[in-house]
């Protein structure tokens, strides 16, 4: 998430996750610090950071302040102005799929701090400000229609399908929920299960399991790896369930298609060799 304090200064809570920040009766100020960002700020929350839920409001001292934040899902982004008054202002949301990859690479850039680091930062962040300043500009249009949980029409589930599709196969290695990805799909879980099986003909299970397996055989192709190591590399600490998950997709145990594979490989590879030798 991005943000800007506008006025005032805004105090954010630090160290309580987002269900402790639902449940405000079970948070007590031993549970998280206070970090004050004052009026005039830019900053970016790292992933996993709780944002406004409405249950808590962001300022702890009285008085008024202001800031404008955005949260960025693979479909779009989520634009809204954040008061001392909890849902003062709706969020804002709009299609805009090209910032999600632009935040990825910026929270990358500034981990690693690189000797060109500096102006690729500057680079993504005047890309991300024009794309914002777009929209913004777009939402003007009569013509503009928001995003949001319900997504009715045709293209707009394929699009959120899409989004599910592009998020698992960025995770696929971790545990991951239907509601997290139903999360960054602008959709409910419920719904996005629904146009999931009518999109890919699969269910999401199916999906992330099939593609998960589909990049193991490469790792068993084209690596050297363990059995216990490919699954873990594939989002399975349990190598037995593992392999009894490979055998039923592919009729076969993993260490029978590496070694088929190696034999194929094999065969090719003298097939060219008489070739080049007859040439």
């Amino acid at each position: 998430m991005m943000g800007f304090v506008l006025e005032s200064t805004m105090d954010w809570r630090v160290g309580i996750t987002s269900t402790m920040a639902r449940k405000q009766s079970n948070l007590k100020q031993s549970n998280y610090a206070v970090f004050s960002l004052p009026e005039s700020t830019f900053y970016i929350a790292p992933p996993g950071v709780p944002y406004g839920t409405g249950a808590l409001s962001h300022w702890e001292r009285h008085g008024g302040g202001m800031s404008f934040q955005m949260r960025f899902y693979p479909l779009g982004m989520q634009c809204h102005i954040s008061t001392a008054e909890p849902n003062a202002y709706p969020a804002c949301i709009f299609p805009e799929s090209r910032c999600y990859f632009a935040i990825q690479t910026l929270q990358e850039e500034l981990q690693m701090r690189g000797p060109h680091s500096q102006q690729t930062i500057q680079g993504l962040l005047l890309f991300i400000m024009a794309r914002v300043a777009h929209a913004l500009q777009k939402i003007q249009s009569p013509d503009w229609r928001p995003v949001g949980p319900e997504i009715v029409e045709e293209n707009s589930a394929r699009d959120a399908v899409e989004a599910a599709c592009a998020f698992i196969e960025t995770n696929f290695f971790r545990k991951i929920t239907l509601a997290e990805v139903a999360e960054h799909a602008f959709v409910s879980p419920t719904y996005l299960c629904h146009i999931f099986r009518q999109e890919k003909q699969m269910t999401l299970t199916d999906y992330v399991t099939h593609f998960r397996l589909e990049y193991a055989t490469s790792l068993l192709q084209h690596t050297r790896m363990g059995l216990g190591q490919v699954a873990k590399t594939v989002g399975y600490t349990n190598q037995s369930y593992f392999c009894q998950l490979f055998a039923r997709h592919f009729q076969c145990s993993p260490g029978e298609f590496r070694r088929n594979a190696i034999k194929q490989h094999n065969t090719q590879k003298n097939k060219k060799n008489d070739l080049l030798c007859r040439i």
